[in-house]
Parts: structure tokens; C-alpha cells; sequence
């Protein structure tokens, strides 16, 4: 089971190819050979028109255990697989809220980074990343409700943001949309995230990690 859990993540938790189930690949490896062309075609214009509306986010920003993936051409985040990016609406209690979404999207989709660091046989460097996800995934579940709680919130009164500047309604609607599709695919995503994690990073050492697996698995 656990390299189904594996397999799974490996295709890039990214909000636009993430099939939530254990035995899942990539989102148009699963479609049938004559709609692969088509998937891949908008899979990438979805990945695009994130990166026009966002900024990459450094994985620093989920703890300083991430730190050296920061570098640009390191950076998972700015991978079309793995992006995770954060919106710059020029509001800046929405994008400061945005910032908080995109903080959970990432540690969802650092497991799948993760995931692929152990198909291709990088075991220390995913034992090591996945060691440190765990303190993330104790309160993930908490962290998702609290961010979903607020961003229904937003939806239902956008003006609420923007009292000074009404001419940034629209984009900040458009904007909650698109952070309403992300988090609810991130928030299908988690458990199979937190069982891989936890799989890959109970290897990592005994005692303490194995310890912190179960504190955040609950495994």
C-alpha cells in the first residue's frame, strides 16, 4: 500500500492533475489515448494562467527546513508538476489571506514532491523533506477548515475587503474563485498526503521521527 500511496503523489500534487485516490497517476496518463493531447494542452494553459495571476512561493516561507529549495531553478513551486503560487491583486488583506491558502496547498504538494524525490531514488533527500512535513500535517486538518472558513466568508461579501478601493471587486472575486478550486482539491488530496509522508518518513530514523509519524498520522 505504500508504494500505491506513493505512486500517487508522484504526479505532482498540482491542483490541476491531482487525482485524490491511493492508486492514482497523473490526471492525463488516465484519460484515454485520443483525449491525452487535449489534457496535457489544458492542463499546461491552467498552469499558465496561474503563473499571470501569482508569484512562485519559496519553500522557506513553510519553514526554514526547506530552505535550500528556494533557489529558482530548485524551487518545486515553480515547477508547472508542483506550482504553488501566491496572488498579488494589489489588496493587501486578500493577498495576505491568499498567502495563508497557498501555505497549505504547499504542504500537500511538497508530499508529492517528496514522492517523486523517492521513486527516483533520492531516499535521504525525501526522508529528510518528509521528516520535516510532519510538524505540518498535525495541524493541516485545522489549518484547511480555518482557511475555508474564511475564504466562504470572502466569497460571500468581497466588498468586505475592499471598502476603500470598490474597484478591486472583480478581482478579487475572480481571484476567491480560483483559490476555492485550489483548496478544495488540496483538502480532497490530504490524507493520501499525510499516509505517504508518513511512509516515507518513518524511514528517515527511529525513535523520534517514528514518534512524529504517529503524532501525525495518527499511524
Amino acid at each position: 500500500m505504500k508504494n500505491s500511496l506513493l505512486a500517487g503523489l508522484v504526479l505532482g500534487l498540482s491542483v490541476f492533475s491531482y487525482a485524490p485516490t491511493a492508486e492514482a497517476s497523473p490526471k492525463c496518463d488516465k484519460v484515454e489515448e485520443s483525449k491525452k493531447e487535449k489534457c496535457e494542452s489544458e492542463r499546461k494553459k491552467a498552469v499558465e494562467k496561474l503563473r499571470k495571476a501569482s508569484k512562485p512561493m519559496k519553500p522557506s516561507e513553510m519553514g526554514a527546513a526547506f530552505a535550500a529549495l528556494d533557489d529558482d531553478a530548485k524551487n518545486p513551486f515553480n515547477m508547472d508538476d508542483f506550482y504553488v503560487g501566491k496572488f498579488d491583486t494589489g489588496v493587501k488583506s486578500f493577498d495576505e489571506f491568499g498567502a495563508s491558502v497557498a501555505k497549505v496547498q504547499a504542504t500537500v504538494v511538497m508530499a508529492g514532491y517528496v514522492g517523486r524525490l523517492a521513486s527516483e531514488g533520492k531516499t535521504d533527500e525525501a526522508r529528510t523533506y518528509g521528516a520535516a512535513l510532519l510538524p505540518l500535517f498535525k495541524t493541516i486538518d485545522d489549518d484547511a477548515k480555518a482557511v475555508n472558513e474564511k475564504l466562504q466568508a470572502i466569497i460571500a461579501d468581497p466588498a468586505s475587503l475592499v471598502k476603500d478601493n470598490p474597484l478591486a471587486i472583480p478581482k478579487v472575486v475572480k481571484a476567491a474563485g480560483t483559490l476555492g478550486t485550489i483548496l478544495k482539491d488540496t483538502i480532497t488530496a490530504i490524507p493520501d498526503a499525510k499516509s505517504a509522508v508518513g511512509a516515507i518518513a518513518s524511514g528517515a530514523a527511529a525513535g523520534a521521527v517514528k514518534d512524529a509519524v504517529k503524532d501525525a498520522t495518527g499511524k
